[in-house]
């Protein structure tokens, strides 16, 4: 059986005044499409959960943003990290 690692993803510009706008249960469906499990998303702000046998989250990030840009007809950033990068993150904030 293969582990999943979990990562979350912040999907930058959707849902923001009128562009890029995506229901999140499409988004949902679409990190689905792409073999991921466990997807949650926050709110209306593009945050998602989701977990991938894929442990490489250059890859992880390169196919979400080619999803998007397909359903959106536009280039999407995304940020994949995974729970120990957003805690080093967090720990790393100046402010």
């Amino acid at each position: 059986m293969t582990e999943l690692r979990r990562y979350v993803a912040l999907v930058r510009g959707i849902n923001v005044g009128g562009h890029s706008v995506i229901k999140m249960a499409d988004l949902r469906e679409r990190l689905a499409s792409l073999g991921v499990d466990d997807v949650t998303t926050y709110i209306q702000s593009g945050n998602v959960l989701f977990s991938s046998p894929e442990t490489n989250s250059e890859k992880v990030t390169a196919a979400i943003e080619s999803a998007l840009r397909a359903a959106l007809g536009q280039p999407v950033t995304a940020f994949v990290k995974t729970r120990a990068e957003l805690e080093l993150a967090a720990a790393a904030n100046p402010f």
